[in-house]
């Protein structure tokens, strides 16, 4: 009912409602909303809405994971395609440098499903290009594995770290996206990528 008190007036009694009720950092976007905006209490804001970035960022990992699997199975390459793409630009967005970090990894695993969609649309060219930046995320990530959230743009030293069960490297991550996808000309194009490696 935090809401409630904020229609009254009250924002200082909202404001510790919400506080009180943010397990897992489930408020923290809005606590530091509100705090930036209504309250002008801006330098309180940061931790919260640092926190609620990373666990947004967590979310926008889920919502493609699941859309992207809604869509292989619908068939539907164009919005698989799309959402992918989407996911991509994201997470590239909110890295700071161009060091390896969690997200090079995670956009590894997009890439190789884009790679999917692209080779079952029929596009080989564009999925070789997806893959073999699958490849090139996932090489450099496992050179200097780095699950903190240091390396993200707006979020504050030791606010997080982010974790997967998706391979013990991004290498791994890859392959078992082709495992799952089960096509033996999408394998053929990841050993391309890796080259001499193989």
């Amino acid at each position: 009912y935090w809401d409630v008190h904020f229609a009254l007036g009250e924002r200082e009694k909202g404001l510790r409602i919400l506080m009180e009720q943010n397990a897992d950092n489930l408020y923290s976007a809005l606590i530091g909303t509100v705090l930036a905006n209504e309250m002008r209490r801006p330098e309180e804001a940061v931790p919260y809405l640092s926190q609620g970035l990373i666990r947004t960022i967590k979310e926008i990992i889920y919502i493609v994971m699941g859309f992207m699997s809604v869509c292989a199975s619908r068939g539907d390459h164009e919005n698989g395609t799309m959402v992918l793409e989407w996911g991509i630009r994201t997470l590239r967005g909110l890295k700071a440098t161009n060091a390896p970090n969690y997200l090079d990894k995670i956009c590894a695993v997009f890439f190789a499903h884009l790679a999917g969609f692209q080779l079952r649309f029929g596009d080989r060219s564009a999925a070789e290009e997806s893959m073999c930046q699958a490849v090139d995320l996932a090489r450099r990530f496992d050179a200097s594995p780095d699950y903190s959230a240091l390396n993200l743009r707006l979020v504050r030293q030791g606010d997080g770290s982010f974790y997967d069960k998706l391979g013990v490297t991004a290498r791994q991550a890859v392959e078992n996206v082709l495992c799952d996808i089960g096509s033996d000309a999408l394998w053929t194009i990841y050993r391309e990528c890796f080259g001499d490696e193989e």
